[in-house]
């Protein structure tokens, strides 16, 4: 997917949740921020990138980023039910 979708939302989003899960979560985090960088905010993005902060055992910076998430999309599932 991420060959097809370069740079795409949803191809940052599927290669990151497996980067997480495979706790490779410095990759993960590199992913998100660029994804950021180059498109701008992004709830999605953001709530992931949010989860890498918790793994990493940044509760903080996990929650900040979360609220900024929130804030873009209070209805965001993956973000409220998280």
């Amino acid at each position: 997917l991420a060959r097809i979708e370069p740079n795409s939302e949803r191809s940052t989003t599927v290669l990151g949740i497996a980067l997480i899960k495979n706790k490779r979560l410095d990759e993960a985090q590199e992913l998100f921020e660029s994804y950021l960088e180059d498109n701008g905010d992004s709830d999605i993005i953001l709530t992931n990138l949010a989860k890498v902060a918790a793994e990493k055992g940044e509760k903080e910076k996990s929650l900040q980023i979360l609220w900024k998430s929130l804030t873009l999309n209070p209805n965001q599932d993956n973000g409220v039910e998280w």
